[in-house]
């Protein structure tokens, strides 16, 4: 036991402790619990995809529309989130959330928990392994007010749930103290909630309970002790137990990472992310001990790290300095208060190590799922957190002045950690004028907006409201325009210049080919303060984020590509695609492809251009064989042959893009040629080789 029994049990005191994390909760995320439907704790990224999923979600359950399968948004195809890894706890609570107010405040009920939860969570935790009510209160806070907790609260909601780390260490030490059916039932239930709120921390569950595990039965031999039968049969139903509640939802997860079949639609990697992804997510030491850059007073004299809402996760010196004091206290006190300041020393130790850039590429050769390795750094910072709270105590124990002491390190942890937070909400309560004039267009219909939203999300939090499907810009089509403005970048560099208004020629006629009707051009950006965002989107590798609205409409002019509909003097300019379109092809090696827009196509002028996009690229000796009919004789060219009506196109795919022109073939020269007309019969890929994954 760690405990005596004179300490158990809930007292006032307890509950004073509970207010406080009430207080501190309300004081660190201001104003958001005074308006939590105008304004939202983060900034725009993942923070409004995850409110577009509290709408959807919700929107789902009450008109009984399948969830997993969503026209609204990568149209022209939709969204499939049966392939993707989604937290079915997520979902669960916020059907039940949205319908008190809406999806907004669902967001910040939702992040207002994990800051309240977290504090009394390690608050218990460090109660349990001994530590003294004030000195467990402070190590709530710490946890509560973390930068890590901080900024994944500014952009993941699901990772901002730490509250449930703590609790899960709670039984893992009832249980292995006193090994019963109904602990061994609860750490193993408590072990599903970790694990379905978010498969990172389940996984790092795995991993800490693997080292409890080990540091018991070291422990166990080193006290010359005997496993009893009843703690291998409790362990058992522990183990059942959790591994019945989430093989349901992670089972197919995990067959899917083994066997690296990403989504054909869209393109981003789900399952097999780069090694170079893992590297540059990875954590460094200095990462640890550098002061976030938002703080008040000397954030600004710390370089923000790439990534900062990633590689954020100073542990506080105040924090790391108790942590030393309570372990040397635990070691004069021995017991089980020594047990437990060896199993979180072991686990800081680990974690920190496997968070780093060497581990983080091997982790990916072997789980390539997982990239974002200093994530590990929660479990670093949980720990040091118990540690700090036996170390204060140890402190407040020795002095007359114990109560100063504890205030002393209050003050010093707050500050420490300090932030403003009036700084660190965005106001979401304006509505830009375009899009309430798309809810009132009539129809069913396709829009896209520059400068692409694919890192701000914000044209998925305003679909919300005008409710028409959206070609989201983080797409294949955006994986071929990598390609084209590298080259772009290359000739600049080269020559001084290039073809900017060709490859806004391709990205109009690409858009076409989506189906695009209408695409917005935003004259400024809706949300133009985003200290996330601005640590790690390059301009030089977005095209639409180079290009000003003055280029747009001057090219729209000379071109006639995008023709201007609405303008809108504060906010934007609506324009309606008039380009010719592309022919878009969609194929993987393992022989899956998708045909956009159906199987017919046509173009002007007896031209029409097939547009074959390979995903994942590139792979040697992929190939692509098109069969189609045309009443009209296309133009021969090595690849194609011809029977009657019908055409078959063999041909080499050795790059992300293949674009194919056919044309009518002009017997007697004559001017202007018919349109060209085609019906795809058959679209097949096949591809040998090792995959390789580019930039």
């Amino acid at each position: 036991m760690i405990l005596n029994k004179t300490s158990r049990g809930v007292t006032r005191l307890d509950l004073l402790c509970l207010a406080g994390f009430l207080v501190l909760t309300v004081v660190a995320t201001w104003p958001v619990a005074t308006d939590t439907t105008g304004v939202m704790f983060g900034f725009p990224g993942d923070t409004f995809d995850h409110v577009w999923m509290n709408w959807w979600y919700a929107h789902a359950w009450d008109h009984h529309i399948d969830w997993e399968h969503t026209p609204l948004i990568d149209a022209p195809v939709g969204k499939d989130f049966s392939q993707l890894a989604m937290q079915p706890t997520w979902r669960w609570s916020v059907i039940a959330l949205t319908k008190i107010d809406g999806e907004i405040f669902t967001f910040n009920f939702l992040v207002l928990a994990s800051f309240f939860l977290s504090g009394l969570t390690m608050y218990f935790l460090a109660r349990h392994v001994g530590a003294a009510r004030g000195a467990a209160f402070i190590a709530g806070a710490a946890f509560m007010l973390c930068p890590y907790h901080v900024w994944h609260s500014y952009q993941h909601l699901t990772l901002a749930a730490v509250q449930w780390i703590p609790l899960y260490l709670l039984a893992l030490f009832r249980l292995r103290e006193r090994p019963t059916v109904p602990r061994a039932v609860a750490c193993g239930l408590v072990f599903a909630v970790v694990m379905l709120e978010n498969y990172w921390y389940g996984g790092f569950m795995v991993l800490l309970t693997a080292l409890f595990v080990i540091v018991s039965l070291i422990w166990k031999a080193r006290q010359r002790e005997g496993l009893a039968l009843r703690e291998v049969l409790c362990a058992m139903i522990a183990l059942v137990v959790g591994a019945a509640a989430v093989t349901p939802w992670v089972g197919p997860i995990a067959q899917r990472s083994l066997e690296g079949k990403e989504p054909l639609w869209p393109a981003m990697p789900v399952y097999q992310r780069a090694p170079e992804d893992a590297a540059a997510l990875a954590a460094s030491p200095l990462d640890y001990v550098r002061p976030p850059s938002n703080h008040p007073l000397w954030g600004k004299a710390f370089a923000e790290p790439r990534f900062a809402q990633e590689k954020t996760i100073y542990v506080g010196i105040v924090i790391l300095a108790l942590a030393f004091v309570g372990l040397a206290a635990s070691a004069r006190r021995g017991g089980g208060t020594l047990f437990a300041a060896i199993f979180f020393a072991m686990l800081i130790f680990v974690a920190f190590n496997l968070s780093l850039a060497p581990f983080a590429v091997v982790g990916n050769s072997i789980a390539p799922m997982f990239r974002a390795y200093a994530r590990l750094a929660v479990l670093a910072e949980a720990a040091l957190c118990v540690l700090a709270a036996m170390g204060l105590s140890a402190i407040a124990a020795k002095t007359r002045w114990g109560n100063a002491a504890l205030a002393c390190a209050f003050a010093l942890v707050v500050l420490d950690f300090a932030y403003v937070p009036a700084q660190s909400v965005t106001d979401v309560s304006k509505t830009p004028a375009v899009y309430k004039w798309l809810a009132e267009q009539e129809g069913d219909f396709i829009i896209t907006e520059i400068p692409t939203s694919r890192f701000t999300n914000y044209d998925r939090f305003f679909q919300r409201i005008h409710h028409k499907r959206v070609l989201s810009n983080d797409r294949l089509d955006q994986v071929a325009d990598l390609q084209n403005l590298a080259e772009l970048q290359q000739s600049r560099e080269l020559f001084g210049g290039g073809d900017e208004e060709g490859l806004f020629r391709r990205f109009t006629a690409r858009l076409a080919g989506y189906g695009v009707k209408y695409v917005i051009v935003h004259q400024r950006d809706p949300f133009p303060y985003n200290p996330v965002l601005q640590s790690f989107v390059d301009k030089r590798w977005d095209v639409t984020l180079q290009w000003t609205p003055a280029q747009i409409e001057q090219w729209s002019k000379e071109t006639g590509a995008l023709r201007e509909v609405k303008r809108f003097d504060d906010d934007a300019v609506v324009y309606e695609v008039a380009a010719e379109p592309l022919k878009i092809l969609i194929g993987a090696p393992d022989g899956r492809t998708l045909v956009i827009g159906g199987a017919e196509a046509s173009g002007n002028a007896g031209e029409l251009t097939l547009d074959i996009l390979l995903q994942p690229a590139p792979v040697p000796e992929a190939e692509a064989a098109i069969v189609f009919e045309s009443e009209a004789q296309i133009e021969e060219f090595p690849g194609l042959t011809r029977d009657g009506s019908k055409y078959t196109l063999s041909i080499p795919l050795d790059n992300i893009e293949t674009l194919v022109p056919l044309r009518i073939k002009n017997f007697i020269r004559i001017a202007p040629l018919p349109p060209l007309k085609i019906k795809i019969i058959s679209f097949t890929v096949s591809g040998t080789g090792a995959l390789q994954a580019r930039e």
